[in-house]
């Protein structure tokens, strides 16, 4: 398994943010190249709670794989059911923090909630398949 958790973890965060700040990028430019929509009035706050939770969900994998097969796959389990929860909870207070933009919000959440789930599942990937 790894020997060396916290330069998974640190080289993961750099890979993440690159991502976040291209992400961004991408966000920002999709909603100046169409003026008639406007930008999520949550679009910040939405970044960092996918940023957040992406980041402690790759931890707690990889302190998963580090375990035995059983404890590793009840770690999973575990981190998947809490960020679901927390990600239903998040979309939950976006509409009612703003309810005339609640289904910009929400769709930037769960669009872009499909991009950090490829990432991380992409990075997960590697990092299971990853020879020892």
């Amino acid at each position: 398994m790894y020997s060396n958790t916290g330069n998974h973890f640190f080289s993961f965060l750099k890979s993440l943010t690159v991502f976040t700040f291209f992400l961004g990028l991408i966000v920002i430019s999709v909603f100046n190249l169409f003026p008639g929509i406007a930008m999520p009035s949550k679009a910040i706050a939405v970044f960092i709670i996918l940023y957040v939770i992406t980041a402690v969900g790759h931890y707690l994998l990889i302190l998963a794989n580090q375990r035995s097969p059983q404890k590793r796959i009840i770690l999973t389990i575990i981190s998947i059911t809490l960020k679901l929860f927390i990600y239903a909870v998040f979309a939950f207070l976006l509409i009612l923090a703003d309810k005339p933009n609640a289904t910009g919000n929400v769709v930037l959440f769960f669009t872009l909630y499909i991009f950090y789930t490829v990432f991380e599942l992409s990075i997960s990937y590697l990092m299971l398949t990853q020879k020892e």
